[in-house]
């Protein structure tokens, strides 16, 4: 079983104060969140018409990579 990256916890915990009682972030607020443009977000996370956000995990781990 995979583990996860040192700073997922720390990642996600901060997603979690800024964006309280939301499972899903739209692509608006990973762009401000990361303070990139929209465009910058949505080529990040693959976006596709047929979403309209991406799991608060799913950005958590991202930004955990990337690191």
């Amino acid at each position: 079983m995979p583990r996860e990256k040192p700073l997922f916890r720390v990642n996600l915990d901060r997603l979690d104060e800024r964006y309280p009682n939301k499972e899903a972030l739209s692509f608006n607020e990973i762009a401000e969140y990361l303070g990139c443009s929209l465009s910058s977000a949505r080529r990040k996370f693959k976006y596709n018409k047929t979403i309209s956000g991406i799991a608060k995990a799913t950005v958590a781990r991202a930004l955990s990579e990337e690191t």
